[in-house]
Parts: C-alpha cells; structure tokens; sequence
C-alpha cells in the first residue's frame, strides 16, 4: 500500500520539553503520542540553542535538511551536523544543540529499541535519476523530498 502525505497535512504538535514545536511526518502506531511510538518521523525548525527532549528506550537519527549546520552536544561532546549527513545517537543521552549559522530545519527519526530499528539514506537527486529500493518482509519505507517533490 502507499500513502502519500503532504506537508500541509502534518499535525504540529509541541516538543516534549515545550522549547518548540515539530510537524509529524509519519508514526506506528498511527495515532502514537510522544510516549507510547513504536517508531516516529518527524520535521523540526529549531530556532535558538537548547536542550532536546530525552526519549528513554528510543534510539535517534537526525539529519540537516535547511541551514548551514547544526552543533550538537551529546552526553558532553559535540558533533557538527552539516546538511545531508544523518547522525544516530540515544534518546537516553543529554543532548543540547547550539545553533551554528542561523536556524535549522531538522528530519528526525526515532524508535522504540525493543520494537523497532531505523536506517536512512539520504540521495540527491533531479528529474532524471531513479533511486531503486528494496523492502523486505514486513519492514516498512517512507521516501521523503525535503525540497521538491517526487513522484
């Protein structure tokens, strides 16, 4: 079955720790809250420095999609996340960002680690190139344009 979800139809909700607000992409189950996901996508404009939202028990991929980077400090060390280049830490660790060169808008994916696992995989591509994937059994696949569109 496919789905497509627009931009537009994404619910915003508050972050966790209430320092912003992130638009849902997709979850499992469909209507999960921020306590009871199995696994969440979701798109967050992170306008000043501040800590994340703890997630205990969920792992985390986060990647730049808008903006020059982003510094994160991570259970006390820092890591720069330059636009494209997924970067995976726990949900249990303290986790600050500190803006580098202005607001950034952030994909994140998290997933219960007793129930779930992520990858991603970020292409850059224009209108003649074709990215082939494969799903397996029951896994599930979200493709995402963070400019663009697809079809």
């Amino acid at each position: 079955m496919i789905n497509v979800l627009r931009h537009g139809d994404r619910r915003c909700i508050p972050w966790k720790n209430g320092g912003g607000t992130t638009a849902e992409v997709a979850s499992a189950p469909a209507d999960a809250t921020l306590t009871d996901f199995t696994w969440r996508i979701s798109i967050a404009d992170v306008r000043h420095d501040g800590p994340f939202s703890e997630f205990t028990g969920a792992d985390r991929i986060i990647v730049v999609i808008d903006g020059t980077a982003l510094a994160l400090s991570v259970d006390g060390i820092e890591h720069i996340l330059k636009p494209m280049r997924p970067f995976a830490f726990s949900g249990d660790s303290v986790t600050t960002a500190h803006l580098v060169e202005g607001p950034t808008r952030d994909l994140n994916i998290m997933t219960r680690r007793t129930s779930a696992t992520a990858a991603l995989m970020v292409h850059v591509v224009d209108p003649r190139t074709n990215v082939d994937v494969t799903v397996n059994g029951d896994e599930e696949i979200v493709v995402l344009a963070a400019s663009g569109f697809l079809t």
